[in-house]
């Protein structure tokens, strides 16, 4: 039986579309989904399954690169509509899908009740029968399509990604950073790291990024948004956004600002960061530019300020 070497990516309609994009592969009759979205999004990976000539019956897999909301809180529902699959997560994602109390929590503390109820909806817990934590290195099958997953720091400590050799791709989560088809215009796309709360580690992104590029994969597929082609080319930019923000991370921790001004302090450093970035992809950092990023810098700054907070606690 021949591999299916085909990946289909779909819109989650995730704050608005152009956002965030979850992933359908199928091999020799099973499917599986890469991201579950939010639970608004239900209808969008039904669509999906419909549009190729799938049945719910045949998802085996929900693989979540990590259980960051906007990726995770879509499992349940999900689960629930496809009885024979197992959601994939990092180990240390497992308990907080089984007993989601303490995600729902601090998620609703970044975001706020209003946004928060806005944004996600109703997330129940996955019965635990239906998790299964995924080692560094273990291979998963799909059919006859090898899925190698990846234990990746930087972003946060539950993240994955899921190297595909079928496609030659990689399946990047938010620890790859976000890429807007608006903004691959120039010589290069332009990308975003991302700092969102609480466990941004720069160097060990860039270590990361390492790794991903040995697997000799020629694409990757980003959750924020869509697949990018020669990961190599965008290596310089994202590397220049994560030192930027490594930089106002080390100016924020050794700053007079007090703690609870952290976050408009990284802000605004944030801000004049981007502005030159726009620079070096030939763009102006206009004001609707700016307003498409308003949301992540925001949750960036929060990340910033949260480790910048950690290490001077750390002194």
């Amino acid at each position: 039986m021949q591999v299916n070497t085909h990946v289909i990516p779909f819109d989650c309609h995730y704050i608005h579309p152009g956002r965030f994009s979850a992933y359908l592969l199928e091999d020799g009759g099973e499917a599986a989904f890469v991201e579950a979205g939010t639970p608004h999004a239900l209808p969008l990976f039904l669509d999906a399954l419909q549009a190729n000539g799938l049945a719910p019956g045949q998802v085996r897999y929900i693989i979540l690169t990590h259980i960051h909301l906007d990726h995770a809180a879509g499992a349940s529902a999900l689960a629930a509509v496809c009885p024979n699959a197992t959601v994939l997560v990092h180990p240390r994602g497992v308990r907080h899908l089984a007993h989601p109390e303490r995600l729902i929590e601090a998620t609703r503390v970044v975001y706020g009740p209003e946004r928060f109820a806005s944004l996600f909806g109703e997330i129940l817990p996955l019965p635990e029968a239906r998790l299964r934590a995924v080692e560094d290195g273990e291979t998963i099958w799909l059919g006859k399509r090898p899925l190698v997953m990846m234990h990746t720091l930087g972003h946060a400590r539950h993240h994955i990604c899921i190297y595909d050799s079928a496609s030659a791709g990689v399946f990047t989560g938010d620890v790859f950073g976000s890429c807007y088809p608006e903004f691959r215009q120039g010589a290069k796309p332009l990308f975003l790291c991302a700092a969102t709360p609480t466990e941004f580690d720069p160097n060990a992104t860039l270590e990361t990024m390492e790794r991903l590029f040995a697997t000799g994969a020629q694409r990757v597929y980003l959750s924020h948004y869509g697949p990018v082609e020669d990961i190599q080319t965008c290596a310089a930019s994202l590397r220049a956004s994560i030192e930027d923000m490594a930089a106002i991370l080390v100016e924020a921790a050794a700053s007079d600002a007090p703690d609870e001004a952290l976050g408009a302090f990284c802000y605004e450093r944030l801000q004049q960061a981007m502005a030159v970035h726009f620079q070096r992809h030939g763009m102006a950092y206009a004001p609707n530019n700016a307003a498409w990023f308003e949301d992540e810098l925001a949750l960036d700054a929060q990340g910033l300020a949260h480790v910048a907070t950690q290490r001077r606690l750390a002194k």
